[in-house]
């Protein structure tokens, strides 16, 4: 299965968009599905409606919310772990903790190449890159990581060696500690 875990929202998470790119490559493996694990969103009945008006229900779900102890077994289990988040204030502003998480599991990740992510990943290296706000281009960046497995499961492997290099909490508390402390020895100057 292609797994989305996060909000079901439109204007930061491009569920719609998802749904779309995924009907466009329903064909690639005919018992692959899409589940959309998150909490209910006032975006979540467009998202089902658009489903149903594609006659998608035995393929694409709508998980709901799961405890945060089994979000990693879904995530670990997954084919491949999906982001396609559209241009916006937000997503140029940062990069996604949820990406982070998807890269430390070592599952082939798409994800959209917006605000802080091209600073780490490379596309067709670490991850597979589409353009925000497009459905043609996710669906491209899908169909790629879908048409060569084996090649996607070694970018998978990559972005997780990433992910232990760039989000490691005891490398990443070292250059805090650091940089707070260079702070502190500016001031006493």
């Amino acid at each position: 299965y292609i797994a989305f875990v996060g909000a079901m929202n439109d204007l930061k998470e491009g569920i719609s968009i998802l749904i779309k790119a995924f009907y466009k490559i329903k064909d690639i493996n005919t018992s692959i599905k899409l589940y959309l694990v998150g909490p209910w969103h006032y975006d979540t009945p467009m998202h089902l409606k658009l489903i149903k008006e594609l006659k998608m229900e035995d393929r694409i779900y709508w998980m709901g919310e799961y405890s945060r102890d089994v979000i990693p077994s879904i995530l670990q289990n997954a084919d491949l772990l999906v982001l396609p988040r559209p241009d916006s204030k937000q997503a140029r502003g940062g990069f996604p903790t949820k990406l982070g998480e998807y890269l430390a599991t070592g599952v082939p990740v798409c994800a959209t190449a917006i605000g802080e992510i091209p600073n780490y990943l490379k596309d067709g290296e670490s991850v597979f890159f589409a353009e925000p706000g497009s459905v043609e281009s996710f669906e491209n960046a899908m169909r790629k990581a879908l048409n060569d497995y084996e090649r996607a499961i070694n970018i998978g492997r990559n972005g997780m060696a990433i992910a232990e290099k760039e989000f490691n909490k005891d490398l990443t508390s070292i250059k805090l500690y650091n940089f707070l402390d260079n702070i502190v020895s500016e001031i006493k100057q």
